[in-house]
């Protein structure tokens, strides 16, 4: 009879230990918070980024590069002026930090500005003399 006895306790079924999943629920929860999401807000910044590339914009490859961004292409690809005359290919994912905006010389707003400027600066100048 003690046999019968033990092989019914072993055949009895036990409720799923809730207790014991607390722990787990809260290590993801946590690691949502405190990893997960924040890195996905980085990398919609990072995308944002990307997406307003303009021309003569200083930017930083994650090759460490410091260029201005010369050309702009449909694709996933720019053309970086390292240098006067240099220039590069690089993918736009390539592109780690935008450093600053400089208006290029044929663009309307710029031309519009340094002309202005200009006529400005020459004209008392020539009151000078």
């Amino acid at each position: 009879m003690v046999p019968l006895a033990h092989a019914e306790e072993q055949a009895v079924p036990r409720g799923v230990d809730w207790m014991g999943m607390i722990p787990l629920v809260l290590i993801v929860v946590i690691f949502y918070f405190f990893l997960i999401r924040p890195q996905q807000k980085k990398e919609k910044q990072r995308q944002s980024m990307i997406a307003a590339l303009a021309r003569g914009d200083r930017v930083v490859t994650t090759g460490g590069l410091v260029g201005t961004v010369y050309r702009l292409s449909q694709d996933a690809d720019l053309v970086l002026e390292l240098s006067e005359g240099v220039l590069a290919t690089v993918r736009r994912s390539a592109i780690a930090e935008v450093l600053a905006r400089i208006p290029m010389e044929d663009e309307p707003q710029a031309r519009a500005g340094n002309t202005g400027a200009g006529k400005r600066v020459k004209k008392s100048s020539s009151r000078k003399k």
